[in-house]
């Protein structure tokens, strides 16, 4: 059966130690002391001392061996490895975008990392990393960043409170209930990379063209009967 094929370099090795043991031959015994193994067998392969030790190390060490003219791959490091200051930096970025009112997404964070050198790294990569530190990219809309705000958290807090009492007292009253939503006549809400941070919400409208509201009003009976409304804003 025929042995695997070899290549030149392979060839090469092969007659350097054929040439060495033929001269120890000649000899009447080893060139090189028999203790000597690495030595002996740098001599007979003509390479150097430290590349035998080398590749002994690394046949100990269970690394996998090399074919001719392939280079190890070296293990690459992980971007969810990053230090955890680049890390804080690159949410910092995020959040800078976000109140510059900048589109938020792989590529312009990644142009906006570059430009302030916090770190060098692929988009793939930089996808990755954003996972890991809570970011997810998702449809960008204000309504969460508008129930945090202060006033609009006090409202939320009263109602509850007077809605609870309503139910728990002796004649409750029969509660009607309003819902607002709206839409853009040019333009959709975008995706971008956000967190559970108020600083990665978007705090304005993005749509373009004119604003259409839709109001309406109900109970646990179903719509009340006419109390529809809808209208256009350019605000």
């Amino acid at each position: 059966m025929p042995g695997p094929a070899i290549n030149g370099q392979s060839r090469q090795l092969i007659l350097n130690a054929v040439d060495y043991f033929t001269r120890e031959k000649e000899n009447g015994g080893p060139l090189v002391s028999v203790n000597e193994v690495h030595q002996r067998v740098a001599e007979a392969l003509q390479v150097s001392l430290r590349t035998v030790s080398r590749v002994c190390s690394e046949r100990q060490k269970g690394l996998p061996l090399e074919t001719p003219g392939q280079k190890r791959n070296k293990p690459k490091k992980k971007s969810e490895d990053l230090p955890d200051g680049i890390k804080t930096s690159v949410r910092n970025t995020i959040y800078d975008m976000k109140q510059n009112g900048k589109h938020v997404t792989i590529k312009t964070i990644n142009e906006e990392l570059k430009r302030k050198a916090v770190v060098q790294i692929s988009n793939a990569s930089l996808g990755r990393l954003l996972k890991t530190i809570g970011f997810k990219y998702k449809l960008e809309n204000n309504r969460r960043y508008l129930c945090e705000l202060s006033h609009v958290a006090y409202q939320r807090v009263n109602f509850l409170r007077q809605y609870y009492n309503n139910l728990t007292s002796e004649n409750p009253l029969q509660c009607v209930y309003l819902d607002e939503t709206w839409i853009y006549s040019k333009g959709s809400f975008k995706r971008t990379w956000q967190d559970n941070s108020m600083k990665s919400c978007r705090k304005g409208h993005e749509g373009t063209g004119k604003r259409f509201i839709v109001l309406h009003a109900g109970t646990k009976h179903g719509f009340v009967e006419n109390a529809s409304l809808e209208c256009s804003s350019t605000t």
